[in-house]
């Protein structure tokens, strides 16, 4: 027992004075990754009733910041890498996949490519962002017909396999600053299921047939095999919309077309033109200074893709309702105001219908959306990256089939409330690495050069209190104190004044003008 405690603050001295540790025997490694463990998940970690009791008898580290102070011990004795993603240890999320789940891919069947709509002759596209290798999704014209295809990936994964249990239990991809954690082994979601250039894939496609005003007049769903033609970013597709003389400009126009069509159709039904919020996309270059790019998302094509996908999922969901198969509908009430009538445009607006919109709801019927306007709504354009999306896809291609269903509406409902429950703990994590690279673009290219006077608006009507703000350059939030009264919409002047990185915080002042 004594050899124990010399070896517990033997190896907190080296930590302290910030030396290599070198564990010699398994005691010793035990007592370690202990002491390890506590410093990535703090009360969290199962012993860590044990070394708090160890961390006392030494009184190197003492204080209500133990943890931290711990950590950065480590960090500094080269046993933890500063940006080391706690919130991913907590989660006890596998970054990897596990040798049994590669050995079941190896005994998947051919696919089974008999009785499919042969669509490869068309020319098919997808559109992505750039660094985007999961492709779920692709598009193709021909004459007055319009073809959504979504990669089946139903057709891969059985029902109930150690696959289709793996993807339940991640429930989505995790899309993180420092790379991607794949609901699907990436043999699968970036090779075998998705939609790459020149390869066939089997899909479930929905035609939309249109006139020459680009009105959808009729629809189907149908099981196709298509090839695509090229993968498209985002970037380039603009591109081409304002190209008259691009040899995809006129197909590309059509759509564009049908889609604008489209969401006239959902507002005059009542739908909620929300105003679209810039997505900050960080990159962390480990191996120089972190780098932000902030993206608009109301981009032509941001907004001809997004409507694709919204009148992809609206047929899927009135393919449910009509043939009564037990589903999983998104439902969204009205609001209780009439602010929405007289929204300010720009960052307070969007502020401002965060704060009014009822949030989404699952529901066993379908039901209205207030923010789509349409009376039915589900989510299966993504069975690649969404567990929920593989399991509509595999009950309508199931009884398209055989007339026969998947799932039950209790096995739905139970499926679909675990998974939010994970969703939104991924939902966290994404936001909390996004916070956390985020601030240290702060500290790297601000506080450390000393420019540290930033441009923002008032979210808030605020004096003497903390009051909420958006920066200029970053769909970025905060609070400080403003020392005069300011009205919500204004322009005010905030100065960075210090960044937390473990708290994942940052601290500002205003500067009265």
């Amino acid at each position: 027992m004594i050899e124990k405690e010399q070896i517990e603050q033997q190896l907190l001295d080296s930590i302290h004075n910030e030396t290599t540790v070198t564990p010699q025997n398994e005691l010793e490694s035990t007592i370690f990754n202990h002491i390890k463990n506590f410093a990535i998940l703090g009360r969290e970690y199962s012993r860590s009733g044990y070394v708090a009791s160890m961390l006392k008898k030494n009184k190197s580290f003492h204080g209500s910041q133990i943890q931290k102070q711990l950590f950065h011990k480590l960090v500094t004795c080269g046993e933890l890498s500063l940006d080391y993603p706690i919130e991913l240890a907590k989660s006890n999320i596998s970054i990897r996949f596990k040798k049994h789940i590669f050995d079941e891919i190896k005994k998947m069947p051919p696919r089974n490519n008999k009785n499919l709509l042969d669509l490869t002759d068309l020319e098919t596209y997808t559109i992505d962002n750039e660094s985007t290798k999961d492709r779920d999704d692709a598009f193709s014209l021909s004459e007055d017909i319009i073809w959504i295809h979504v990669t089946d990936v139903s057709s891969l994964i059985e029902k109930d396999s150690i696959l289709d249990k793996e993807a339940f239990n991640r429930s989505s991809t995790l899309y993180l600053p420092e790379g991607t954690i794949p609901m699907l082994p990436i043999s699968i979601s970036e090779e075998i299921g998705s939609i790459n250039v020149n390869e066939p894939k089997k899909c479930l496609s929905l035609k939309l047939t249109t006139n020459q005003d680009g009105e959808i007049i009729d629809s189907s769903f149908h099981q196709t095999l298509i090839k695509s033609n090229k993968s498209i970013s985002y970037k380039e597709s603009d591109l081409i919309l304002s190209d008259k003389t691009h040899e995809l400009y006129c197909s590309m126009k059509k759509i564009q077309k049908t889609t604008e069509w489209a969401r006239q159709q959902r507002y005059e039904s009542g739908a909620f033109e929300l105003l679209t919020r810039d997505e900050m996309r960080v990159n962390p270059n480990i191996s120089e200074q972190v780098s932000v790019e902030v993206a608009k998302r109301d981009s032509p094509s941001s907004l001809l893709i997004a409507e694709l996908m919204i009148t992809y999922n609206c047929k899927i969901a009135e393919f449910l309702k009509n043939h009564q198969i037990p589903a999983s509908y998104k439902t969204q009430k009205s609001p209780d105001t009439d602010e929405l009538n007289n929204l300010p445009k720009g960052i307070l607006g969007n502020y401002m219908i965060g704060r009014i919109l009822q949030p989404s709801m699952r529901s066993r019927s379908a039901d209205w959306h207030f923010g789509l306007g349409v009376n039915a709504y589900t989510q299966a354009s993504s069975p690649l990256r969404r567990y929920s999306d593989l399991c509509i896809q595999r009950q309508i291609i199931n009884y398209i089939e055989t007339g026969n269903i998947s799932y039950s509406e209790d096995e739905i409902s139970a499926i679909c409330h675990s998974i939010d429950t994970q969703m939104r703990n991924l939902s966290q994590i994404e936001k909390t690495r996004t916070r956390y690279w985020f601030l240290k673009y702060l500290q790297e290219s601000y506080i450390e050069k000393d420019n540290t006077i930033m441009e923002a608006v008032s979210l808030e009507d605020g004096s003497d209190r903390r009051t909420a703000f958006q920066l200029n350059n970053y769909p970025y939030r905060n609070k400080c104190i403003f020392t005069h009264k300011i009205k919500a919409g204004q322009k005010v002047t905030v100065k960075l004044s210090g960044v937390d990185l473990w708290e994942k915080t940052a601290q500002f002042t205003y500067l009265q003008q």
